[in-house]
């Protein structure tokens, strides 16, 4: 594991994807964010914001948020990037201040030297009712609680998080409280570890069960929806560094279905920008794809057997299931292609009209039905 000396000397390949992402997704998120907020402005904090640069020169989450704000400011319809960034560490702080010192000029960039909890209550006072985008990539696991988020998704105006967890540190802590040859008093701290991280003791349960990365993960999205029950849990794995297969997760909170959709393109571009460097490359034939997508599709079917599922209600689900993958359109084509199909199981449309050549003509609103009998 890198000390957080050595994490600031240069840009990591998880670094670069992870802001590949925030851009690709904040460019597009900020025009529909802003069509909520009267004055056309909306929040960014950073909750973990850093040094800015890396000390190679290389350009950190403020950097990039701060020519995001330069490039929407110039857009025909302006919006307004109302950036918070959070640092508690002095020194830290002062190369933050110089990495954005052009933005802080300008006056809607604002850097804090504070932790992130000691901040947060101003800065939603601050935000109003305004719409927010919060970054939370913390150092360490144990330096980001389920309780810190509370306050954040608890706001009533739209509001999304995007939450950097620390896999491969969390699922090693299980595997300790797991094993039979952890001293007591080291299992017992480290369970305790656990319970403020997922805000809870859901995770005993995987205890008694084979625990993958991907379980941990998912575990984690979870106590998330046990405690925000009307919102949308997306998680997506980004391999560390090229030279090992450790992932962290991304794990993105929100109430919009638009936000979803526009997330998952986020990381099929960002997944795209990494092939054409021939790195992680990740491919499937045509057949393997359709495959894929067929799979995912009858798995929701046999989570929720007989149930008429709205054709938008289902795309979000089948994007959910394989967020970041695939884009929203090719999660349609899966989708258009089971309607047509006239042998083997399929969905049928309950209403929408067909076309001479025998294929159905849908949209958002339609009904349909997973028919599993040939």
């Amino acid at each position: 594991m890198r000390s957080k000396r050595d994490f600031w000397k240069a840009q990591e390949d998880w670094s670069r994807r992870k802001h590949l992402i925030l851009r690709y997704y904040l460019k597009p998120a900020a025009a529909k964010l802003a069509s909520v907020s009267q004055d056309r402005s909306i929040y960014i904090i950073d909750g973990f914001a850093g040094r800015g640069r890396y000390k190679d020169g290389s350009a950190g989450s403020p950097v990039h948020m701060g020519e995001l704000s330069d490039e929407c400011s110039r857009w025909s319809s302006p919006v307004q990037l109302l950036i918070r960034n959070v640092e508690p560490n002095r020194k830290t702080f002062a190369a933050l201040e110089a990495a954005t010192a052009e933005w802080v000029a300008i006056g809607h960039y604002k850097n804090i030297n504070s932790t992130f909890q000691d901040a947060l209550s101003n800065l939603l006072r601050e935000c109003a009712t305004k719409p927010l985008f919060v970054f939370l990539d913390p150092f360490a696991p144990k330096h980001l609680l389920v309780d810190d988020v509370d306050p954040i998704m608890n706001r009533r105006t739209a509001t999304e998080a995007l939450i950097v967890f620390h896999t491969p540190l969390v699922f090693r802590t299980i595997m300790q409280v797991a094993s039979s040859n952890t001293a007591p008093d080291t299992r017992e701290s480290s369970a305790q570890t656990l319970d403020r991280i997922y805000g809870g003791n859901l995770w005993r349960d995987l205890l008694s069960q084979t625990v993958t990365p991907e379980i941990a993960v998912e575990c984690f999205a979870n106590s998330l929806l046990t405690r925000y029950p009307d919102v949308f849990v997306c998680i997506h794995g980004v391999v560390a560094r090229k030279d090992t297969m450790a992932k962290y997760h991304v794990v993105f909170i929100t109430r919009n279905t638009h936000g979803v959709a526009l997330m998952n393109e986020a990381f099929v571009k960002e997944q795209q920008d990494v092939n054409s460097g021939n790195q992680f490359a990740i491919d499937f034939e045509e057949e393997e794809r359709w495959n894929d997508f067929v799979t995912g599709l009858f798995a929701i079917e046999a989570d929720a057997p007989g149930k008429v599922w709205i054709r938008e209600e289902l795309v979000r689900e089948s994007i959910i299931r394989r967020f970041g993958i695939r884009l929203q359109k090719d999660h349609l084509q899966a989708i258009k292609q089971l309607m047509d199909s006239n042998t083997g199981p399929r969905l049928v449309p309950l209403d929408g009209r067909k076309t001479k050549a025998g294929t159905w003509i849908t949209n958002d609103t339609t009904r349909l039905v997973f028919q599993l009998a040939p």
